[in-house]
Parts: structure tokens; C-alpha cells; sequence
């Protein structure tokens, strides 16, 4: 499985649209940078623990803590959508390389384009519909990167984000 940061609100403004078509806001959840977009490999998506740990690498690449929602993707569905999928050293510059290797379990889904753009929208939006929203509150993001604090796995670069996340 993949894990993908979503902004539900995006996905919401749909049911504003009287032809129920995916709003622009969505797709531009789906940001892509060189043609690529960057999910996180999930050995096993029932693990709470491990997705806590990709929510918090998400969550520290952002400018203040908050809510992480996110969706899960089948590497198995990607191969039927032709959407080629790379393993790529992931930004984790806060957490040190000892802890899990995070860095590794990064994935670029590669040469994506205008059509592959629509098919990873509309799982998406499937998933939304028949799915329960997934999601860490910034209460449990808080507890986790504390914890990581206090176990020496946050790097220097952390100090200067560490007013705004953990008081």
C-alpha cells in the first residue's frame, strides 16, 4: 500500500457541482513537481504505528502542526493504470536515519501526466466515498513527535519548528 497526504476540504467542494465532476481545488491535491508525486510505502496498513510514523513525517514538513488525513493506494492498482512507480530517498530532514529508515520507504509515482492525473483523482475520490476519512489529529502528532524529541531522533534542523509543533 502508499500512503498519500490529502486536504479533504478540496475533495469536498464537489458536492457544490451540479455535474458531481472532481473540482479543480482536488487535483491540485495532487500537486506534481517534474511530473512526479510523492506517496510512502506501507508495509502493513493496519499498522497505526507505522502510518503515525509517515503522518508525522508529513506532518514536519509543514509550516505548523495540524491534522494529517490521508488516503491508501494499491501498488497492485497502479500496475493496471500503467502508472510507474519508483522508490526515491524521501524528504525526512528532520528525523534522523536511524529511526526506521524512513527515508527508504518513499515512492515517486513517475511521468505522470494529464490522463494519469484524472485516474489517481477519481481513485481518490472513490476511495473518499466509500471510505471512512483517515486521519491523525495534531494531539497524536504532538505525543509522537515528542517522543521522538526525547529519544534523540529529531534532528538540529527541528529547533526551529519546535515552538510551533510541541507547545
Amino acid at each position: 500500500m502508499l500512503f498519500r497526504v490529502i486536504t479533504p476540504s478540496k475533495w469536498n467542494k464537489k458536492i457544490l457541482r451540479q455535474d458531481a465532476s472532481i473540482a479543480g481545488d482536488a487535483i491540485s491535491d495532487l500537486r506534481t513537481s517534474n511530473n512526479t508525486l510523492s506517496v510512502w510505502s506501507v508495509a502493513d496498513e493496519k499498522s497505526r504505528e507505522e502510518l503515525l510514523d509517515l503522518a508525522v513525517v508529513a506532518a514536519l514538513n509543514r509550516d505548523k502542526l495540524q491534522r494529517v488525513f490521508y488516503v491508501l493506494l494499491e501498488e497492485s492498482w497502479l500496475d493496471e493504470q500503467h502508472i510507474i512507480f519508483q522508490s526515491v530517498p524521501g524528504k525526512c530532514d528532520f528525523i534522523k536515519t536511524e529511526y526506521k529508515d524512513l527515508k527508504s520507504k518513499h515512492i515517486d509515482l513517475k511521468e505522470i501526466d494529464y490522463k494519469q492525473l484524472g485516474i489517481l483523482a477519481n481513485k481518490i475520490d472513490s476511495i473518499l466515498k466509500t471510505s471512512s476519512l483517515r486521519f491523525f489529529t495534531d494531539k497524536e502528532l504532538k505525543v509522537k513527535i515528542n517522543n521522538l524529541k526525547q529519544d534523540g531522533f529529531l534532528t538540529d534542523k527541528f529547533s526551529d519548528k519546535e515552538e510551533k509543533f510541541l507547545n
